[in-house]
């Protein structure tokens, strides 16, 4: 498992002889490290060792800010390769479950970087934009 977010780290420890004490570094993990659906163990693991790691870098690289985004299910083209109709049926299905109603688009999950790199006052912090997902 630390294998599989080691390239978070290698890439945050190759950044940091471009980065100021005004710098922001903001990774990526998932709902599943939040709330894990069945067979999705590994991936839990995953995205929980990417928000322990976040905690860590944010104290380690003080006045550096780290935090996380941590997206559920996301309208992208990583979903292109399936059927048009399998997908919005997946989709919709999904879309049901959540209290938000939708699947979220790219940029809904964009915005949330962006405020991690505006806001000068937030680290270490895991920011989870999921529609809902956990709370189903």
């Amino acid at each position: 498992m630390i294998v599989s977010s080691g390239g978070q780290y290698i890439t945050v420890r190759s950044a940091l002889p471009y980065l100021n004490n005004e710098s922001s570094i903001t990774l990526t993990s998932g709902v599943y490290g939040v709330r894990p659906p069945q067979g999705a163990t590994t991936l839990a693991a995953i995205n929980s060792a990417i928000e322990g790691l976040v905690r860590g870098l944010s104290v380690d690289l003080a006045p550096i800010r780290v935090n996380v985004v941590s997206p559920g299910i996301v309208d992208t083209l990583i979903y292109a390769g399936m059927p048009d109709d399998q997908r919005q049926e997946l989709f919709n299905g999904i879309a049901q479950q959540l209290p938000v109603g939708r699947i979220a688009k790219p940029e809904d999950i964009a915005e949330t970087y962006v405020y991690l790199a505006k806001n000068g006052f937030t680290t270490g912090t895991a920011v989870l934009i999921d529609g809902g997902a956990h709370l189903v």
